[in-house]
């Protein structure tokens, strides 16, 4: 919007830009907290039809029960549902933001693909800092006397139901949250500053899980993604990132079955000690290249303090904060 200095003045020209700048950014957050509530909807009331059907005779209850309990069926449905909720949702609310998903998201050739490496690295590194810290927060929930179930598929043994769930634990997410979060969210996001959509996107990422265990580890692990993304100019850096991350999560499970638990424990150790050496790694590549440099561009009249302020304000991420934390307290607990 154009304001002219010579009818206006400079002090109020510059409040009505405030006032505008904070306007956008409610817009923005509403609109993203609509677009969270889709896809949180459309994951969690995907077989609701299949109840009603079994319910009026359609589908044999015995059928549907089978169905649902079988793993190998259930990590392809997996893949279906939460491809079709990233993709529909996030493209919904770009449509809604009025931007173009090949204007926003950084689905190209990498500017700087010396960096993807370095980059590589330390994000894996930041996923063994991440994956110590949910530990720690596990056992300070077992201490308090509290046994936080997070509940997820089991794998299955048998071969057709370990390939569904490498794709439904190691790709799809990778690449269906990476669209979704550093694609859209921070796409969106990057007119207000990198910094601000950096920390807006690993926020509702962080969210995205669901339960306190995970909640600061998706956190930590989505500032990775951002920062990867922006630095070396491409989201696939953080589709690489992510994919190692679920790939050696999935891993480490079908390996660690069946172990005891001081193996188990000496497992664990090696990994995280593995994980954190690659960590080093990636900060001596950055080291060397002189790119340890985490400072991000802030761009209108708002500092990033203020934008966030804006942010959380807003009714529907005040509303999206308010039910995970009540989901995250009886539903999980």
């Amino acid at each position: 919007m154009f304001y002219p200095t010579e009818y206006y003045g400079e002090e109020y020209i510059k409040k009505l830009k405030i006032k505008e700048e904070k306007k956008k950014i409610r817009k923005s957050a509403n609109l993203l907290g609509v677009a969270f509530f889709i896809m949180t909807a459309f994951m969690i009331l995907w077989s609701f039809p299949l109840g009603i059907l079994s319910g009026i005779g359609v589908i044999n209850p015995h059928t549907l029960s089978d169905f649902l309990n079988d793993d190998t069926l259930m990590q392809g449905v997996q893949i279906i549902i939460s491809s079709i909720a990233f993709i529909l949702s996030y493209t919904i609310y770009v449509k809604l933001e009025k931007e173009r998903l090949s204007d926003i998201s950084s689905f190209k050739k990498a500017d700087r693909p010396d960096l993807i490496i370095p980059y590589v690295f330390l994000g894996i590194g930041v996923s063994g800092l991440s994956n110590f810290l949910t530990s720690m927060a596990g056992s300070i929930f077992q201490s308090m006397g509290i046994e936080y179930d997070v509940k997820t598929l089991d794998n299955p043994t048998n071969t057709v139901g370990m390939i569904l769930a490498f794709i439904a634990v190691a790709i799809t997410p990778a690449l269906v949250e990476e669209f979704a979060l550093r694609g859209a969210v921070m796409g969106v996001f990057r007119k207000y500053g990198d910094g601000f959509a950096i920390l807006v996107s690993s926020f509702i990422f962080g969210l995205m899980h669901g339960n306190f265990i995970q909640i600061p580890f998706a956190f930590i692990m989505g500032l990775a993604f951002a920062v990867a993304v922006i630095k070396t100019g491409t989201i696939w850096t953080a589709i690489i990132i992510h994919f190692i991350n679920n790939f050696l999560s999935l891993f480490m499970d079908y390996l660690t079955d069946g172990m005891t638990t001081t193996a188990n424990s000496v497992l664990n150790i090696m990994y995280l000690i593995l994980f954190f050496m690659c960590g080093f790694v990636g900060i001596y590549l950055l080291h060397r290249k002189n790119e340890l440099d985490f400072t991000f561009e802030n761009k209108g009249l708002l500092t990033v303090p203020e934008k966030l302020k804006v942010f959380f304000t807003s009714p529907m991420i005040i509303i999206v904060i308010i039910v995970v934390v009540i989901e995250a307290t009886f539903i999980y607990v």
